[in-house]
């Protein structure tokens, strides 16, 4: 069976894991080794299951062991709680949220019975279970559950000890004590952007600046994580009219990003985005600070970014041409006006030079909106300029798993999309 199933032959596979089971059957052993073999079998055949994407089978072999697990080792055994987080895990991919809350409520006690309060595993299912909550919409619930597992991984971080005369760190505790303060800043990510969605803004800021510290010492200041909460920081100081704040995060985010292109020699398509977004919110925040002119230019370098990363029709982009083309009309009419009243309101004058160049510039950004968008949507007359507002959290990126293993939630604690 483990032959088949490495050389990708899943039928093969599950004939022989489906026999190995009836043979131990069969056999009728009563004893722990029995138990242990046929649990194991189980999990390889679930496993299987999970790769051909028979989810329902899998749970079905996955409550199986557990019977078998409680029935011969107790019901607060670490072995029972690994399988009840495989089968949570299995229930998020099925999109059964309450059975997943169900298993995570019970893996959580059992860690709790067996290594205690502050063990790290049981903040690991804490904040799993309160990131799952936040993505359910129950953001108060995932809020205590959140600042338990906070609580705890606060608590996880380890004396170093010296490995040697010279004093210095083992490698393994080292890496243990980064692993546990990337845990720590991830909790406090999620706790910051629920108080952000809530209105507790300033309160949401003290986390943020709290993750920023922290990765910025784990990580250097070159990481998409610091380039995260530096747009984090940036759209809660727009919040509360903070724009001068909100400025600087919001460069120095920009400013990470490039820094890390240029360091890894590439131009990836998603860290290209991200960059043109935090473009976006720079334009957004120019026009709310009344700088119309610098809005411009920031809007001019967004549609660049997009069009060089062929994303020119996105929704984002459209609407960033529609605000170009009626800055660029508005400007062409304004000159227009001033230059009739400079030479007395006569007729016969020639438009300036500017002016023709201004309204070229709002023909040829009308010309590259797209098609495809109906009239209500190409209306520029009903746009109207401002930043996104808050929402349910966005799950469009930084996946948070848990160090136990499973995923915490697809739910984003930054959201460049806002």
């Amino acid at each position: 069976g483990n032959a088949h199933y490495l050389l990708g032959q899943a039928d093969s596979a599950d004939a022989h894991y489906s026999e190995a089971i009836a043979s131990l059957e069969r056999a009728g052993l009563d004893c722990p080794d029995a138990d242990e073999t046929l649990v194991s079998l189980l999990l390889l055949r679930g496993n299987l299951k999970i790769q051909v994407g028979e989810l329902d089978e899998a749970v079905a072999m996955l409550s199986i062991c557990l019977e078998i697990q409680v029935a011969s080792l107790g019901e607060y055994h670490p072995e029972v709680a690994d399988t009840l987080c495989k089968r949570a895990t299995l229930y998020l991919d099925m999109n059964k949220d309450a059975n997943a809350l169900e298993d995570f409520w019970s893996v959580q006690k059992i860690r709790k019975e067996h290594g205690g309060a502050e063990d790290p595993a049981v903040g690991d299912t804490f904040h799993t279970m309160g990131m799952l909550l936040w993505d359910r919409g129950e953001a108060e619930a995932a809020l205590e559950l959140l600042s338990e597992a906070l609580w705890i991984r606060e608590r996880a971080r380890p004396i170093p000890q010296p490995s040697s005369e010279d004093g210095s760190t083992s490698a393994s505790t080292e890496e243990y004590r980064k692993d546990a303060e990337l845990a720590r800043a991830e909790t406090q990510a999620a706790i910051a952007s629920i108080h952000r969605k809530r209105g507790r803004t300033e309160a949401a800021v003290q986390m943020y600046e709290g993750c920023l510290g922290l990765w910025r010492r784990e990580l250097g200041d070159e990481s998409d994580k610091v380039a995260d909460a530096r747009a984090a920081l940036g759209h809660s100081n727009v919040d509360l009219g903070n724009y001068a704040v909100a400025r600087g995060h919001y460069l120095a985010g920009i400013s990470v990003l490039e820094r890390i292109s240029r360091r890894e020699g590439d131009d990836d398509p998603r860290r290209v985005d991200r960059h043109a977004q935090l473009v976006y919110f720079l334009a957004n925040l120019e026009l709310r600070d009344g700088n119309p002119e610098t809005a411009r230019e920031y809007l001019e370098k967004f549609v660049r970014l997009k069009r060089a990363a062929g994303s020119a029709r996105d929704e984002e982009c459209v609407r960033a041409m529609r605000m170009l083309a009626k800055m660029y009309r508005d400007e062409a009419d304004k000159n227009r006006a001033s230059s009739k009243s400079a030479s007395g309101g006569g007729k016969g004058g020639s438009p300036d030079s500017g002016s023709s160049k201004l309204s070229s510039s709002a023909s040829r950004f009308n010309k590259m909106l797209p098609s495809i968008m109906d009239k209500k949507q190409r209306s520029i007359r009903d746009f109207k300029i401002s930043l996104p507002g808050r929402g349910r959290n966005n799950s469009s990126s930084l996946q948070t798993v848990s160090t136990a293993g499973t995923a915490a939630s697809s739910s984003s604690v930054f959201s460049f999309s806002k």
